[in-house]
Order: C-alpha cells, then structure tokens, then sequence
C-alpha cells in the first residue's frame, strides 16, 4: 500500500512538471509575452533587434503582418527620431559597458508621433550568446498627471500645505508629514528624488533621513548613512557660505569635490541642488533635490522653496525634540515664512482665539502687541463687504465644497487706509477632537498686484474713452467736410457763385483744422500713456519760454484785442523737458484766450515756493463753473466747450496739460474764484 502512494506520489509531481514546462514552451512563452501591457524588445550586442512583442508592433502603430513596417533585423535607431539617432547608439554603446540601464529617450510611432518610455536594459543569455531584453514602459500619463500637480500648485498654497500638516500634527507623525512635505517639493520642482540629512551630536557625520523619489527611482537612505564631513570636504563649509549649492553636471565638480563627485556617479545622481538649514549661524540639517537628466533646469523658484520648506521642516523638528517647549516651538515655526514675506494665522473654530505671527500684524503696520488676539479684532480691522465673502467661503470649506478657502480682502492698516490681501487657510483636528475645530493658514501682501489691475483698468477705460472720442468728434466734422467737398465735385454749387464756393472752402478748411487739431491730441496723449513719449528734463528759461507761446499765439490775441501781459523775471529757471513745458503753456495761454470777453487781458506771473517755481495764468474772461473744476482734468469727463468767439477745442488739452507736468514732477491745478475768470497755477520743480 505505501509503495502504491509513493508511485502515485512521483507521477502527479511528474504531470506537474510536464505541465509546467507546456506552459513555458515557445508557442505559450509567446503568448505570455505578447500579453505583457509593456514593451519588450531582444537586442543584439550591435545595436540590431531580433525579436518584439506585440505591444511594441502596436505602440508604434506597426502592421504585425507587414514584413516591411516590422523592427526586426533594424537598428535600434528605426524606434527613434532622426535626431535622438546618434544619443540612441550612444546609450547603448554604455549599455554593453555596463555603464548604465535605464534609457529615457522617446520612441516614435510610424505617423511620427511621440511616445514618453522610461527602458530598462537587461543583459541575458540566449542560445549561448549575449543579448539584451529591453522593457519599455509608457509613462506618458504618469508625465501629464505629474504635470497637471505642479501647474495646480504655487507656491503660496504648497507652503500653506505644508505648514499647516507639519505645524498642527501630532509629534509620531511628523516624519511621515516630512516625507509628504517632500513629495510634494520633489513633484513642484520636477525632481527625481528630494531628500533631508540630519547630522549626528558631533556634527561631523551626515545621513540622509528622509526622501522622496519619483517613479522607477530608488531609495537611497540605507545606503546614504553617517558620511563624515572629513571624507567630504568643503561640502558644509559651501553650504553654509553659498547658501546653497547647485551643479547640472558632476563631471563639472572642481577637483576639491572629487569624493562628491564619486558618490553621485555612484548613484546616478545627474544633477543637485541643496540648501542649508540654519539657526542662529549654525547649519543645522540641508534639504536637496536630484535629478537623474543632465543638464536639469530645475523651476525659477527652487532654491525660495526649499528654503522656506527647510525652515518649517526644521521648526517641526525642533518641536518633535522640545514638545515642553510648545510656545518657543511655534515662535520658530513663524520664522519659516518670514523670508517670504508671509504672515501665519491660527483660528480655534469654537472660542474665536486667533493667533498670528509678527509677520501678519507688521504687513499691516501694527505692533503685534497692539492688537486683540479674537475673532473679534480681525472683524474691526476687515472691510465688512469682505468679511461677509469670508464667512462664506469658510462655510464652504467646512462643508467640503472647497478644499482650501482663498480670498482677497482688504484690511485697515495703522494709518486707517485699505489695504488688500490675500488670505488662504485649512481645517483640521487638534488632539482631542475628531470634527475639524482649528483653522491654520497664511496672509499675503497682494496691493503691488492691485494697483497693477487699476492701471490696466484705467488704461483700457482710457483707451475706450478715446475711441469714443473718435468717433464722436472726427464724425461732425468729417461729415461738414464730405457734405461741402461733395458738393464741390458734384458741382451743386456754380462757378459763378464765388461767395458759396469760398464759404465752402473756409468750412473744409476749418473741419479739416478741427480734425487735426484732436489727432494730434490723442496721438499727444496716446503717447505719454504708452511711454513713447518721454520727459527729458533741462533748465529752462521759463520767460522765453513764455515769449515763444505769447509770440504764436498774439494773432489769436489781437483778433479778440486780448492783452497779454507777462510778469515773468529773465533768469526764472525750471527743470523740465522743453517741448512738455512749451506744450503747457500754450494750451493755457490758448485756453485763457478763447474764454476771454474781447478787450479782456491775460496775466501771467511766477513766485517760488521752496525748490518750486509757481506760473500763475488768470484770466478776467467768462470762468469755469464750480461743479465742473473736479471734472476738467479726468479724461473720462472730457467735454470742449466753444470760447467766448465760438472758438472750438478738442477737450484733451488740460489732459495733456496735467500729463506733462506729472512727469516733469511737478502738477498743475485750476483755483476757485468768486470773482469771474479763471486763475490756473503750474508748479515745476525750478532753480532760484
């Protein structure tokens, strides 16, 4: 009986076998490979590939029925662009060195399409000859999904995420909240790998705690531990010097750092960056990104990121070693944004205690101590309009409606003026409670950002404001002149007639005037908006610039027997750009001729006032009514009225006026008189 179980023993383990190898013979072999989502290819030690699964026929968009589209007895350059030709063989060349595995150039399809792979290369046996089995893997969405993080993320909400795990979480998680918080630094910069060294008590041996590392990239902090400062010299002292130290390439280290350069040929470190850690002098622990592409451009912002993320890390530390020490813990955490000019807030949900940072009171103007820690302050010190948004978007953020709230408010600064932030905060749970009751985040200084929108938004106001411009004032004159020009060409008017021909005349010319006079105008005032026009500061005789205005514009005067009467001293010098201060005084002197009664006199004087020069031009003319004084200098407010002869204008000369003398540092105002006429005063900077 026992002999028969032992026989029936051996044969099931003989079937067994046998089944095994059907499995694993050339036809199933086949089949398991052609159902493998990856790409495999078998590559001769020249370059030339023997064998393909179907997934690469497919990928690249090849017929497997078509002799003439298939791989198989090509260089492996035919997977590649013409371009990458030349690396591709490179690449391999060092694969049959051994002096590397991993292949990062794209493929191309047969319709010239890219496809993003990451190819591993493994050296094999086949036949009693060497060959190479090559697994590409497609990671085009793995790069897009990558992407799509980084472009979602900036840096204000990476560091408030940051932040507000590593300031609010509890002391036996803080080295997993580290390994998130370099994570998400490692997919923001693009890095292969981000990492944090700690040293020991001595400060002369350095491991590396804590990584991060991208897709296909490997751990390190086993291999990467108590490496002395004296097998790796220099490395501290340039940290702690430089601030940071950055390479793309370690075949570019100077000799000095040659122990540096074999460990990260060692690993396959292509290019770093790192920044130190410092309190009070003192490197403290070093934060860094790697790169396994040479010739890494890491973001713009890189070195700022892990500057201020070193110092929240750090802060984090800290309170995981002195959790007595809470108070003094967070005071350090504040110092994490400082740098980046960021004020922290902490709101306990339940009893409104706020607590901030020095920064977030000294953005404001406020001494910290001067203000009420509650709820309650904030609110005075908010725009209510605001403080209504931000309820709301708590509420919303409460709920799960919004993963963060972000809102831009203005806030009452020391000196009572508005001042616009931006704020952004988070709920979470503090130790003894499950439901969310804290609020964390940060406060950001956005009126540089404002006052730039305003611009833009006057400029565009401006801008439709002309064109209206446009069209309203060249219309009634273009249409006078066309009406008059038709009825000469059509000849409506007869030959004979001479006085309605040289009254047509006189209109053409007169709407032709008019059209030239607001072109030039706009194009005036066109330019001092877009900076073509620029001030060019000289000393001027402000008297002959005087005598040039009086003298082309004394025709003008003598038609309506105006006086003009200049008090000026030779020798009055003003700073300014010749053309800008011609330009003023002419539209002034022009504007006090066209609202003068005729008979009337135009009076022009200066006095000083400290480094000032004050022109004073005034008029006994018709006025200017109180009501529209605020309004004579607003482009959008723009309105010509006839003179006192029915003188016609454009409306911008003022505009233009007021234009030249801003850039000329100086300013031009319209005073209130009780009496009839008009007094302007121009105040230039001058020399007595």
């Amino acid at each position: 009986m026992k002999i028969e179980q032992e026989q029936n023993q051996k044969q099931n383990q003989e079937q067994k076998l046998i089944n095994r190898n059907e499995v694993f013979s050339g036809e199933n072999l086949r089949s398991i490979i052609d159902s493998i989502p990856d790409m495999i290819f078998v590559i001769e030690l020249d370059g030339t590939i023997i064998s393909v699964n179907r997934m690469v026929l497919e990928a690249t968009g090849r017929n497997p029925d078509s002799d003439s589209e298939s791989p198989i007895g090509r260089s492996i350059t035919i997977l590649h662009r013409p371009e990458d030709h030349d690396r591709a063989l490179e690449i391999f060349a060092n694969m049959v060195k051994g002096k590397c595995e991993i292949c990062d150039l794209p493929l191309i399809t047969l319709s010239g399409k890219l496809i993003t792979v990451e190819t591993r290369f493994k050296k094999c046996n086949l036949n009693g000859r060497s060959v190479f089995v090559a697994t590409a893997r497609d990671n085009s969405m793995e790069m897009r999904v990558r992407d799509s993080i980084i472009r979602e993320k900036n840096f204000s909400v990476l560091v408030l995420d940051i932040s507000a795990r590593l300031m609010n979480c509890q002391t036996r998680d803080i080295d997993i909240e580290i390994e998130r918080a370099l994570c998400e630094i490692g997919l923001f910069c693009e890095a292969s790998r981000s990492y944090l060294y700690l040293p020991d008590s001595t400060g002369k041996l350095w491991s590396n705690t804590h990584d991060w590392c991208a897709p296909k990239i490997r751990s390190l902090k086993d291999e990467l531990k108590n490496l002395s400062t004296e097998d790796y010299p220099g490395w501290i002292e340039k940290l702690c010097h430089d601030g940071f130290i950055k390479f793309d390439n370690p075949e570019e280290l100077p000799d000095t750092y040659s122990s540096i350069r074999t460990l990260l040929n060692k690993v396959k470190v292509k290019a770093i960056l790192c920044v130190p850690m410092m309190r009070h002098g003192d490197i403290m622990a070093f934060l860094g990104l790697e790169s396994s592409t040479l010739n890494k451009e890491w973001p713009s912002n890189s070195i700022e990121i892990l500057k201020v993320a070193g110092e929240i890390i750090l802060a984090a530390l800290e309170r995981r070693d002195y959790e007595k020490q809470l108070k003094r813990s967070n005071e350090k955490l504040q110092l994490a944004v400082t740098g980046a000019g960021i004020g922290l807030w902490r709101l306990t949900m339940e009893t409104g205690d706020f607590q901030f940072n020095d920064q977030w009171a000294q953005m404001l103007g406020y001494d910290p101590a001067s203000l009420e820690r509650n709820l309650d302050g904030v609110k005075s010190i908010t725009h209510p309009d605001d403080f209504t948004e931000v309820e709301i978007a708590i509420r919303q953020h409460s709920s799960g409606e919004l993963p963060i709230f972000r809102k831009e408010i203005r806030m009452k600064d020391n000196e009572g003026n508005w001042q616009w932030v931006m704020i952004a905060g988070k709920m979470f749970s503090d130790n003894e409670h499950l439901k969310p009751n804290i609020m964390a985040g940060i406060q950001l200084d956005i009126n540089s950002t404002k006052e730039r929108e305003r611009i833009l938004s006057d400029l565009i106001a401006s801008r439709d404001i002309m064109l209206s411009t446009i069209a309203h004032d060249l219309k009634n004159p273009f249409s006078a002149l066309l009406g008059m020009a038709s009825q000469l060409a059509m000849k409506r008017i007869p030959l004979t007639e001479t006085n309605r021909i040289e009254g047509a005349c006189k209109l053409i010319f007169d709407s032709a005037r008019r059209c030239n006079a607001l072109l030039e105008d706009l194009l005036d005032w066109a330019r001092t908006k877009t900076g073509a026009q620029e001030a060019r500061p000289t000393p001027q005789d402000l008297r002959q610039v005087m005598n040039g205005a009086e003298e082309l514009l004394r025709g003008t005067a003598l038609e309506k027997d105006i006086c003009i009467n200049i008090d000026i001293p030779i020798g009055t010098i003003v700073i300014s750009d010749h053309n800008m201060t011609a330009s003023i005084f002419r539209n002034l002197i022009s504007n006090a001729i066209k609202f003068t009664l005729p008979g009337g006199e135009v009076k022009i004087s200066t006095r000083y006032n400290g480094k000032m020069v004050i022109t004073t031009i005034e008029d006994n003319g018709i006025g200017i009514p109180r009501e529209r004084l605020r309004d004579l200098f607003k482009f959008e407010r723009i309105k010509s009225t006839p003179g006192t002869s029915g003188e016609t204008g454009t409306g911008l000369g003022l505009i233009l006026c007021r234009e030249f003398a801003q850039r000329n540092h100086g300013s031009i105002r319209m005073l209130e008189k009780d009496t009839a006429g008009t007094t302007v005063e121009v105040e230039l900077p001058g020399i007595q």
